[in-house]
Formats: C-alpha cells, sequence, structure tokens
C-alpha cells in the first residue's frame, strides 16, 4: 500500500485557505515564492503519481509516503502575509 501525501495543489480548495482579505493572486505568489521549486503542484502532477504507481514500472513500490510538495516540507519557513 503507498499513499500520497500532497502539499500546496491549485485546486478551488486551496484557495479557501488564502487569509481573509488577501489579495489571492498576491496570495499565490506568496505561496509560490516559499517553495523551492518556486510553483505549487497541479492536479496532474497528482495524476502523473498516480499513474506511475499503477505501472509495471512500479511494481516494487510499496508501503511508502509519496510527499509531493514542491520542497516544502524540507525546509523551515513560514509563509508571511
Amino acid at each position: 500500500m503507498n499513499a500520497i501525501c500532497p502539499g500546496y495543489i491549485d485546486t478551488p480548495m486551496l484557495q479557501q485557505f488564502y487569509p481573509d482579505g488577501v489579495d489571492p493572486g498576491d496570495a499565490r505568489a506568496e505561496a509560490e515564492r516559499v517553495h523551492p521549486l518556486g510553483t505549487i503542484g497541479t492536479p496532474t502532477d497528482m495524476a502523473n503519481l498516480v499513474h506511475w504507481l499503477a505501472s509495471d514500472e512500479a511494481r516494487y513500490a510499496t508501503g511508502q509516503l509519496w510527499v509531493l510538495d514542491g520542497g516544502i516540507s524540507a525546509q523551515v519557513q513560514q509563509m508571511r502575509f
């Protein structure tokens, strides 16, 4: 069994977590800034991992927590709005 642990993914749900009174474009830019890859994830990023895990190429990948968060969990940083 595997589990995917997504970080910030560009969906309407993510926008609900932006602080009230902050321009959504500014909030997104700040979220992108704190990610080492300089961007937030997309649903396609998640789907690509699922596709690979379901393929024969991943036959030996098991019992893992797959963290897809653009490297944000590998650093200590707080977002400033």
